[in-house]
């Protein structure tokens, strides 16, 4: 686990964001120059952004794990039915509920029948078969990729691709990074 940092910093940095009247506002320059980040060829700013991810990892896995435990607890206090207003918001007592199959032998055999069929040609979603199972031709005449929002993976070491594994500790490799792809080579930190 990464060494802790105030709550302080993590708060300047809310506050920042807060600050703001549209969170979008803030771009990335704004957030480097209020988290004194610096930027160079070295992976210096890397380092900096991937231990500040790190630890406010940690922070979020915490907050996550105490509002879970602080809203159990205010429900079991509350009950069923029970709710209780904090100014301009009322919270509730809520379970979540989910159906599962009883049947799931019975329920395939009536999918086969024209009844199921009926219903299968309106809920069947193709985004959620298992595109490994399908042959190769069928995946390139109808599925395309897309690709999502850039994020970070942490993945650990052992579990890394071996050209991964292979980088030194501290050592950067750097990908395409936009238009200009100036980085194309691994650089110790």
């Amino acid at each position: 686990m990464p060494d802790p940092i105030p709550w302080s910093y993590v708060g300047s940095l809310v506050d920042a964001w807060v600050g703001t009247d549209d969170p979008d506002e803030l771009d990335g320059d704004d957030i480097a120059t209020h988290l004194e980040l610096v930027d160079s060829d070295d992976g210096t700013m890397v380092h900096q952004l991937i231990d500040l991810e790190a630890k406010l990892a940690a922070y979020a896995a915490t907050v996550r794990a105490l509002r879970t435990w602080t809203q159990q607890q205010a429900a079991r206090l509350l009950g069923e039915k029970g709710a209780v207003r904090v100014g301009d918001t009322v919270w509730r007592y809520t379970a979540r509920t989910e159906e599962r199959c009883a049947d799931p032998d019975g329920f395939f055999a009536w999918l086969r029948s024209p009844d199921g069929q009926k219903v299968v040609d309106r809920i069947w979603n193709p985004n959620t078969v298992k595109k490994g199972s399908l042959p190769e031709a069928v995946r390139d005449t109808f599925f395309v990729k897309e690709r999502g929002e850039a994020k970070l993976q942490a993945v650990p070491v052992e579990k890394a691709p071996k050209f991964l594994r292979a980088l030194d500790d501290g050592a950067v490799l750097w990908g395409d990074r936009g238009e200009d792809g100036s980085h194309s080579d691994t650089t110790t930190g």
